[in-house]
């Protein structure tokens, strides 16, 4: 019976996670999920994090490999910065509204070790962003992503392709305590288009404590204390990535570029200090259903399509978040605010009502 329920879970789990995957870690929305996560959005900002999975054992249904000889350790650092291109806010009657488009440039370096030194390898993720923001009303919110990327092992690299992915929500805020948002994500990660229908809610569920969550992507819980600044909580994300995989296996006498795609489910507890010149937040947890697959890049050869499935095993990530300049504030002639000060709390409930948190 439980491994009845094990084959469907699993098979539950791929469903989604095929799909999934490709919109969270790809090089650009996991930064854009750090900066929802500050509460002086509004401003420029760098963010520098850190992950590292634990060694997860590897199986393969494929006859020439030996699954005793793989294993996966994967550790990754990256920077990226946010920078306001355009900001502009009104605050009429006490009712904020505001439009900000900004530009996000991102580094990311990963090691993979699978045990092999024809698999294990160096990775270089560039990636440039563009998000805009408009809160046009008290109620409603416009948020729209778009994100080019090159995702390159250290064979690769000369050689890299740009890739392209993009997201456009809508977030209503129903009462004080309650907004639900939907929308839709679209990825040429792959060559061709891959959409994916995104659903989601912010619940506030009393003075403390909230419930966010942006199906099929992720559900968290964060909880205040009694130190203004710190918070902890529990998350649930689908995690993943792709990469060009220059080929090298001894059984190829020609080597061929392949993609590499991870996905996972994790779950994790997740401790946040929120500062004004510093943020930092700290996750532990599970990394479950770890799969990798190679295929030929073209997704049509069927040469060479292969996959692993990894063990559980422990993750640890942490991210720094720090302002770099503030949002000023500034009264017209009609005494109209035409920029504001983020740090203010009545507009930062504004702002954590109208943000995305991927």
């Amino acid at each position: 019976m439980l491994n009845s329920k094990k084959k469907y879970t699993n098979a539950l789990f791929k469903l989604v996670l095929n799909k999934a995957f490709l919109f969270t870690l790809v090089a650009g929305f996991g930064t854009l999920h750090n900066f929802g996560q500050n509460r002086n959005q509004l401003g420029n900002f760098i963010s520098v994090n850190g992950f590292v999975n634990g060694q997860s054992k590897l199986r393969s249904n494929d006859s020439l490999l030996n699954n005793s000889a793989y294993r996966f350790d994967y550790r990754q650092a990256g920077i990226s910065y946010k920078h306001n291109l355009f900001s502009k806010f009104n605050l009429i009657d006490n009712n904020l509204t505001f439009s900000q488009v900004s530009i996000i440039p991102g580094l990311q370096l990963a090691h993979a070790d699978f045990g092999k030194d024809q698999f294990t390898r160096n990775f270089i993720n560039l990636s440039l962003g563009l998000l805009g923001i408009f809160h046009t009303s008290p109620k409603n919110t416009f948020i729209g992503m778009a994100i080019a990327m090159a995702n390159e092992d250290e064979y690769t690299l000369p050689n890299a392709y740009l890739r392209y992915a993009g997201a456009f929500v809508y977030s209503r805020k129903v009462n004080p305590k309650f907004c639900y948002r939907a929308g839709i994500a679209l990825s040429y990660v792959f060559g061709d288009p891959r959409v994916l229908p995104l659903l989601g809610a912010r619940w506030q569920i009393n003075k403390k404590s909230i419930l966010n969550f942006t199906l099929p992507l992720n559900i968290n819980y964060k909880h205040s204390t009694k130190y203004q600044n710190l918070f902890y909580g529990f998350s649930s994300r689908s995690f993943g990535g792709y990469n060009r995989f220059q080929n090298k296996l001894n059984i190829d006498t020609i080597n061929r570029v392949l993609v590499m795609r991870r996905r996972s489910f994790q779950i994790s507890t997740d401790l946040k200090y929120i500062g004004n010149k510093c943020s930092i937040i700290g996750q532990l947890g599970i990394n479950a259903n770890q799969n990798i697959r190679f295929t030929e890049e073209d997704n049509n050869n069927l040469v060479n399509n292969f996959e692993f499935n990894g063990t559980n095993t422990l993750f640890a990530r942490i991210s720094f978040i720090i302002p770099v300049g503030h949002v000023k504030q500034r009264k017209n002639k009609d005494n109209k605010l035409e920029s504001v000060d983020s740090e203010d709390p009545a507009i930062n409930d504004e702002i954590n009502d109208s943000w995305l948190d991927f």
